[in-house]
C-alpha cells in the first residue's frame, strides 16, 4: 500500500491469499489478533489514501509467485 500511494495510485485492487485476513479487511470478520490488530489498524489508515480499494481473495494455488516474492521481502528483514 505504500508503495502504491508513493506511485500515486488511486484505484487498488489487493488479493492476497489468507480469506481470513480478506474477510477481515472487507469487515466481515472482527480482528481478534493483536499481533494482526496493529496491521489491520495501519492498512485501514492507507486505504484512505485512495479512491477506491478492493480486497479479494486467491487461493494459494493460483499465486505462487506472489508467494515467492512475499518470502524473498520476508527473509530480508
Amino acid at each position: 500500500m505504500k508503495t502504491a500511494i508513493h506511485l500515486g495510485i488511486t484505484d487498488l485492487i489487493v488479493r492476497g491469499d489468507s480469506m481470513l485476513v480478506i474477510k477481515q479487511m472487507n469487515g466481515e470478520y472482527k480482528v481478534k489478533s493483536d499481533t494482526l490488530r496493529e496491521h489491520y489498524t495501519n492498512a485501514k489508515g492507507f486505504e484512505k489514501m485512495f479512491e477506491k480499494i478492493t480486497y479479494e481473495h486467491v487461493y494459494r494455488n493460483k499465486n505462487k509467485r506472489a508467494d515467492e516474492l512475499a518470502n524473498i521481502g520476508v527473509s530480508k528483514k
